[in-house]
Parts: C-alpha cells; sequence; structure tokens
C-alpha cells in the first residue's frame, strides 16, 4: 500500500510513471487499486492512461512464452471502482500478431492518438505516416535480429537523433 500511496502522488503531481500490477483485466487492476491493501482512492484512476495485460501461455508445440493480449486506453471513470476503456490492440493467438496492423486503423480506434494529434498540432495524414515509420523501425529490428536490450536501445537512440531513416 504505502509505495502504491508514494507512486499515485507523483502521478498526481505530473510526473510519468510506469509500472506492472497483477491482474488478468483492466476491471480486475481496478478492483485491486481500489480495494483493501492498496486502497488507491478512485480520484486516482483518472490518472492511468493505459493498461496493457500479458500473459505467460503454454501453445501446442513451443516453450512457454509471455505474449500481451491486449492493450487498452483509460478513457474515463464509470464508478467509484471502474472505468472506461478503450481496447487498442488484441492478440491473435493463431498468426501471433496483434491487430489491428494498419496504422489507419490505430488511429482510427484510439481516442488518445486522437487528443495527442490535436495537441501536437498534427494532421491524421501526418499521424499515420509518423505511426508507419515507427511499426517499419521495429520490423526492421527484428527482421534483423536486433532483440537483445542493450542493442535494441542503440537502435532506438540512433532513431530518436536522426540516424535511422
Amino acid at each position: 500500500g504505502e509505495e502504491a500511496y508514494v507512486f499515485i502522488q507523483a502521478l498526481a503531481t505530473g510526473h510519468g510513471g510506469g509500472c506492472t500490477f497483477h491482474g488478468d483485466s483492466v476491471e480486475s487492476m481496478v478492483m485491486r487499486l481500489t480495494t483493501a491493501p492498496i486502497n488507491a482512492s478512485p480520484s486516482f484512476l483518472p490518472l492511468i492512461s493505459s493498461v496493457i495485460i500479458s500473459r505467460m501461455l503454454k501453445l501446442p508445440g513451443k516453450k512457454p512464452m509471455r505474449r500481451v493480449v491486449e492493450a487498452n486506453e483509460i478513457i474515463g471513470v464509470a464508478g467509484p471502482q471502474s472505468v472506461v476503456s478503450n481496447r487498442i490492440f488484441e492478440w491473435n493467438v493463431t498468426d501471433d500478431k496483434h491487430y489491428p496492423l494498419d496504422p489507419k486503423e490505430v488511429v482510427k480506434k484510439s481516442l488518445k492518438l486522437e487528443k495527442m494529434m490535436t495537441m501536437l498540432g498534427l494532421t491524421k495524414p501526418q499521424l499515420v505516416k509518423e505511426l508507419t515509420r515507427r511499426r517499419d523501425f521495429v520490423d526492421s529490428m527484428v527482421s534483423n535480429g536486433i532483440l537483445e536490450y542493450e542493442a535494441v536501445s542503440n537502435e532506438i537512440k540512433k532513431y530518436y537523433s536522426g540516424q535511422v531513416p
């Protein structure tokens, strides 16, 4: 409880933050946050931007693996222990991919991207172009076997310094 309180206070004063939390859905995460032993105030809920759900899976013929199975943005508070969420990505077990794949579809689904686009003064085509560029960058790292933490970190630094097209 005490660590969560300090974290929540930091978020409430404008600091960015990320954390891991045990829960199998957006709803179970909210329940765990707002009940004992954490007892976070429901007024904290609007500070949550997004929730990523991952699971340890055992698929036939494969080693156990962890997969992000959905990505949600939190768009409002529905009550003292519930939020309104918007699922942006969902993992498909059959082809081991996240959908939607098309940046245009992501922009269409995401209310948070809509707000960011307005704040940054971008048009939808500009945002789609940037998301496509980022997707292609990540795909390039995967296809080139750049998967280890330090190598990925170096590539991201190059990307943001303009050294990667």
